[in-house]
């Protein structure tokens, strides 16, 4: 954007590119991110100047790769230069100037769906950032950086939620998570005459969602993640004890588990089925002891029911992925071979099994 600014608009422009990012954005893109309004674009703002200012040139205007080793040092020369004046001077911001009489504003109406409308009005008025969510994102964000070395985007956080491994429910209730809208801990802190419902009955500390899932002394949490390890460590893969920035993160986290820098898709995906489904049993025994049984003074489960429901919600989603595999399913489908790696080892009595089970 800044050479196409810094450039007389009756020259020749010639862009010699690192990679054919933008390329693919201009001439593949360009057109379908215009039609439906640009939602849900990264960086569209400064996408749109560039844009906008490319139209208003009337010499011409070439992209390519570089290619040479002439260019590709021009390239590391230029970016060697950048940092240096990053280092010694103040930044200079360049400002995404767009002339409105070569600016293309809304949707194409042919091109709108029900969905692309509503993205749009929530983009037009978006509600301000919630505390607790702009919070809860920054440490995962951190966390993430700290076991992977790599950098998490926010929309990769909230894309994980949605993985078709996770369940429905289990998405909202990890969604609900992040924004702290579950009423637990500091919720009933500030409802005047329930206090005393912001503290965990049985460890007599204040019931967070991080202390519900990992930490309390109830029957039923520390039983539900022996369990889990236990099918873990049955595949020959080291146990690594989650904490809560990775059960809220549990889509991109699920990438870097186990040996090496990228999960297994297998691997990934159990251990995806194998959190999700676990501290979702752990939040509803919670509230089946707190609420349902919270009038019988010190009612528990016992730890022969925690097994017997952890065992039952397993085998259900071993169910649910012997069914996905039918082609009945078409497209949607789960291919037999990833089911048969995500499931091999974990399986009792597996001999007794027919072969296409």
């Amino acid at each position: 954007l800044a050479a196409t600014l810094a450039a007389p608009r009756d020259a020749p422009l010639h862009l010699i590119l690192e990679s054919a990012h933008i390329t693919h954005f201009l001439f593949k893109h360009l057109r379908n991110w215009e039609d439906e309004g640009w939602v849900g674009v990264r960086g569209a703002r400064y996408i749109r100047a560039l844009v906008n200012q490319l139209r208003q040139r009337s010499a011409p205007t070439t992209f390519k790769v570089a290619a040479t080793s002439v260019e590709v040092r021009t390239i590391a020369e230029a970016r060697e230069r950048r940092d240096d004046a990053i280092r010694t001077t103040e930044p200079c911001i360049i400002r995404p100037i767009e002339k409105a009489a070569f600016r293309l504003s809304g949707a194409k109406l042919a091109c709108l769906t029900q969905s692309t409308a509503y993205q749009t009005i929530r983009s037009k008025a978006a509600p301000p950032p919630r505390t607790t969510t702009t919070l809860t994102i920054a440490a995962i964000r951190t966390h993430l950086a700290a076991v992977s070395d790599n950098e998490t985007e926010e929309a990769e956080i909230w894309r994980g939620l949605r993985h078709r491994d996770i369940r429905k429910g289990v998405s909202d209730f990890l969604w609900k998570g992040i924004h702290g809208a579950h009423r637990t801990g500091n919720f009933w802190l500030k409802v005047p005459g329930l206090e005393a419902r912001a503290t965990c009955p049985v460890c007599d500390e204040l019931e967070s969602m991080e202390h519900i899932l990992l930490k309390c002394e109830a029957t039923g949490p520390d039983l539900v993640w022996a369990h889990a390890r236990s099918l873990w460590e049955r595949k020959g893969l080291t146990w690594q004890h989650p904490d809560i920035s990775d059960i809220w993160a549990i889509g991109p986290r699920s990438l870097t588990i186990g040996e090496g820098n990228k999960s297994p898709k297998h691997v990934a995906r159990l251990w995806r089925i194998l959190v999700s489904e676990s501290i979702y049993l752990i939040w509803k025994l919670r509230c089946e002891r707190v609420i349902a049984k919270g009038d019988i003074e010190g009612w528990q489960h016992t730890e022969a029911s925690v097994s017997a429901q952890w065992a039952a919600t397993m085998n259900a989603r071993l169910r649910q992925d012997a069914d996905a595999t039918s082609r009945k399913y078409g497209r949607l489908a789960i291919k037999k071979d990833l089911v048969l790696a995500t499931w091999k080892d974990t399986i009792a009595n597996v001999a007794d099994l027919p072969v296409d089970w």
